[in-house]
């Protein structure tokens, strides 16, 4: 799923509903590209956190790919970045998601 423009208390239901429907569909993996992001706030990264939860629970992963400079270090400073993986490429994420485990 690719996101544009900000996540913050105006766009975050949209997000959020979307990013509940897609674990629903495919609970094993939900890839979020953030590269067109240009600003995320505590709201935001509430919806983050709450899609980490979600996927998690049904058995999948988040992870994010290509995050702005200004989302990332958001996502660095409140140490998101510990809880889901960071990717620079869609690519990316995918071979890691197929890594046996010890590889990552």
């Amino acid at each position: 799923m690719t996101v544009h423009g900000e996540i913050d208390m105006d766009s975050g239901p949209i997000l959020d509903d979307a990013l509940s429907r897609q674990v629903s569909a495919e609970p094993s993996r939900l890839l979020l590209d953030l590269s067109s992001v240009a600003f995320i706030d505590s709201f935001g990264l509430r919806i983050l956190v709450r899609a980490e939860r979600r996927a998690r629970e049904a058995g999948g992963s988040l992870r994010l790919i290509a995050p702005t400079r200004a989302v990332e270090r958001v996502l660095r400073l409140t140490g998101f970045t510990l809880m889901v993986a960071v990717h620079e490429t869609v690519r990316e994420a995918l071979d890691a998601e197929e890594a046996p485990v010890g590889r990552e």
